[in-house]
């Protein structure tokens, strides 16, 4: 009987070898790291498909093929740890220095002795006493400056 090759025998192979690759050498965009998630999780739903394929009825498939399913799910599943764990590491670089950013932009634009921020008396033309006011007008646009008195 002809014993032919499992659906995913290349593709899982493939796809979690991208996935790795993505995560090794996208080292400086944290965004490809999402890309590569996507393709390590494609990589493991299709090799455990066709694994599950090869249960049912292992006469009809080459042991070969299984085998090459299989070290492309291994592949994949490396490939969804690695780029895991730099979604996080990326995640909590960008929550920490949002924090930051926002903590030293509240401290730089806040008045704790009014309660108001002063991006909103600006727009509001509603000064804050410590400061005084100078307007510009440039192309019939209304420039207001803020100086410390």
């Amino acid at each position: 009987m002809y014993q032919s090759k499992l659906p995913a025998d290349p593709i899982s192979l493939v796809l979690g070898i991208i996935s790795v690759v993505i995560v090794l050498l996208g080292c400086c965009c944290g965004f490809l790291v999402v890309v590569s998630f996507g393709l390590a999780i494609a990589g493991l739903v299709i090799a455990n498909k066709s694994l599950r394929e090869y249960n049912h009825a292992p006469e009809n498939y080459s042991y070969q093929s299984k085998s090459n399913v299989t070290s492309g799910k291994i592949v994949s599943i490396i490939g969804l740890v690695l780029s895991g764990l730099y979604l996080l590491i990326v995640l909590g670089y960008l929550l920490f220095y949002g924090k930051l950013l926002n903590d030293v932009l509240k401290d730089t634009y806040y008045n704790k002795r009014t309660n108001k921020f002063l991006v909103e008396d600006t727009l509001n033309s509603n000064y804050i006493d410590d400061f005084e006011t100078d307007t510009l007008a440039v192309d019939s646009v209304r420039i207001d400056t803020m100086k410390k008195k």
